[in-house]
């Protein structure tokens, strides 16, 4: 290389590292290097065993502490409040149906009124079927000591009861013939899930007390027995 050529050359280098350093260019690289220092301090931050991830990390877990005392039976509440939610919202149309067709044969034999007496001779009647002809029932009609006209029931097929609390259907209705308080197979309706397989006279106390009718208590003593064998 010629001196002339190595002459031009330094020149050109050296021109180009004053380029090069010039304030806008290396504020540029500076503006570079401050972003990349930027964002590996951030990712080392979060990393796992970075300061922010652990503070984090710390901030969570106080957020769910729960304390020493963990009330158990709080937590099977919300368990079970949680999966009712979920069996409520995923019940099959074929349960949903069948629940409305058997409300459907309940209701729909509900007149505005229904006689004691009727419902005595109906559960006459099923203890017939279920026996040899021939029997006794249990009635009990109990007038409440607060109000007149009122009547705590209980009645059964089997005559062998002998208190009303006994008896598989048991009642309350007032001297207006509202029906309340109704218990039927010994379990109360109010605190059934599901429609249980009620007999006739059951199914007639049931619509009547789902329905408003009013009960007319027209036979207070009414007759027990029952068949040729009395």
């Amino acid at each position: 290389m010629s001196e002339a050529t190595s002459s031009a050359l330094q020149d050109f280098i050296l021109a180009e590292v004053v380029r090069k350093s010039s304030e806008e260019n290396v504020r540029s690289l500076i503006e570079k290097k401050i972003d990349e220092a930027i964002k590996g301090a951030v990712d080392d931050a979060f990393r796992s065993y970075g300061s922010v991830y652990k503070q984090i990390q710390t901030a969570v877990g106080n957020a769910l502490a729960v304390g020493d005392d963990i009330n158990v039976p709080a937590y099977g509440v919300m368990v079970m409040n949680l999966l009712r939610e979920k069996l409520d919202a995923s019940v099959s149309e074929l349960l949903r149906g069948k629940i409305a067709e058997d409300m459907d044969e309940l209701l729909k034999i509900a007149p505005k009124e229904v006689k004691f007496s009727e419902i005595v001779e109906s559960m006459i009647r099923h203890a017939k079927e279920m026996g040899n002809g021939w029997g006794k029932v249990a009635v009990f009609v109990e007038e409440s000591d607060y109000t007149a006209g009122s009547y705590h029931v209980g009645i059964d097929p089997d005559g062998d009861q002998r208190k009303r609390y006994e008896c598989d259907t048991q009642f309350y209705v007032d001297a207006a013939g509202k029906i309340s308080s109704l218990t039927v197979n010994r379990r109360d309706v109010n605190k059934i899930i599901g429609i249980a397989p009620y007999w006739g006279y059951q199914k007639t106390i049931f619509s009547a007390y789902a329905c408003g009718s009013k009960l007319i208590m027209d036979d207070l003593e009414p007759s027990l027995e029952y068949g040729d064998g009395y």
